[in-house]
């Protein structure tokens, strides 16, 4: 058997003892989420319609606002071109996230406590979040090395090296303003515009839509979607699926525990350490 082959076969042996494994966490675990209280943030599928609305407009805004930074001459280029990306994600998702903040406001329902953003911690959110760090992260980066060498075997070809657009700009950073600028947006605003649209709004309404024990089916929509808006931030596709992984810890931590800031934390950190990797790698 050639060496590809076997490798090959163990990935794809690892790969079913993880889905099997999953499958039968997923299974015991169902009740247990399924026990949760439902969260009444009053949102619906309305809001989910004007918040994509908000989003196509925000698009275009923030295209033509990133251009015009790129088009001043007060700035370096450097800084310059990450300053346009950190206004044109707070004109796409940005406005979004403010939304959704402004409509469950509005509503007047469980408020900022019922989605999960009130009160800002518990001492046991630590827990929570260590244990997610822990054991979480060691799988989603596990997840990405066997799907980049599945994609290199399959394509017969060594795959470019992987990393976000964001995380390239930050590897060819040279002035601390332009590096200050970028971790802002992939550290703080990213995290926080992310979450509240794909957790905050999307999967609280596929959970109100489907119901207290679908709320397996709710994460694992809102983590496709998620993944599917990542696709062309990456030269390769390989990496959506580490990011599905990532998106389902993301909306399992928020499911188990009511709080909106540990999917916000896990997420800040995830970016983290993929910038610590990548300026101490940079070759890698």
């Amino acid at each position: 058997m050639r060496t590809d082959e076997l490798v090959m076969g163990i990935i794809f042996a690892v790969g079913a003892a993880a889905a099997g494994t999953a499958w039968l966490v997923v299974r015991s675990a169902r009740h247990r989420l399924a026990a949760q209280p439902m969260r009444a943030v009053g949102l619906d599928g309305v809001d989910v319609f004007a918040a994509v609305v908000i989003f196509l407009f925000g698009q275009v805004a923030g295209v033509a606002a990133a251009n015009a930074v790129r088009q001043t001459t007060v700035l370096p280029a450097d800084v310059r071109e990450a300053a346009a990306l950190l206004t044109g994600q707070m004109l796409m998702h940005g406005v979004v996230a403010a939304f959704i903040l402004v409509r469950v406001h509005m509503a007047r329902a469980g408020g900022m406590r019922a989605l999960g953003l009130w009160p800002i911690a518990r001492p046991r959110h630590a827990l929570w979040l260590a244990g997610a760090v822990v054991v979480g992260m060691p799988i989603v980066f596990a997840t990405l090395q066997a799907a980049v060498l599945a994609g290199e075997l399959i394509r017969g070809e060594p795959a470019p090296p992987v990393a976000h657009v964001m995380l390239e700009q930050i590897r060819a950073a040279r002035s601390p303003a332009t590096l200050a600028l970028l971790y802002t947006s992939a550290v703080i605003v990213a995290p926080i515009t992310e979450e509240i649209i794909f957790r905050g709004l999307i999967q609280n309404v596929l959970v109100r839509s489907l119901g207290p024990m679908q709320r397996w089916i709710a994460i694992v929509i809102t983590s496709l979607l998620f993944a599917a808006i990542h696709l062309g931030a990456m030269p390769i596709p390989e990496p959506v699926v580490a990011l599905l992984v990532l998106s389902i810890l993301f909306g399992w931590l928020y499911e188990r525990t009511g709080s909106l800031w540990l999917p916000i934390a896990l997420h800040a950190i995830f970016n983290a350490l993929n910038i610590v990797a990548m300026r101490r790698f940079p070759d890698a």
